[in-house]
């Protein structure tokens, strides 16, 4: 499967806190979904307040991160076959 993070927030943070959660986000697809090194597929998006709403009991803190997956890299990979040349053939 491939990944397509979204990590939506309602406050402005430092760069030095969208780093790290892009980087925790980016470290669990690695965990979890064996995605290749480097393949970063995670958008940072911050709302105007009155544009995203918190649900009840969540603080102005709230994150929501939305990870879409598509077919095309698999968990699983198949056994690589090896077959001995037949020396008839060329």
């Amino acid at each position: 499967m491939m990944p397509l993070a979204k990590i939506e927030v309602r406050k402005v943070r430092p760069a030095s806190e969208v780093t790290a959660l892009i980087e925790a986000v980016y470290q669990a697809q690695r965990e979890a979904l064996k995605v290749p090194e480097g393949d970063r597929q995670i958008r940072y998006i911050e709302h105007k307040p009155e544009h995203f709403e918190v649900p009840p009991g969540k603080t102005e803190n709230y994150t929501f991160v939305e990870i879409t997956l598509f077919p095309g890299l698999t968990l699983i990979r198949p056994p690589v076959v090896k077959r001995k040349r037949d020396p008839v053939r060329k």
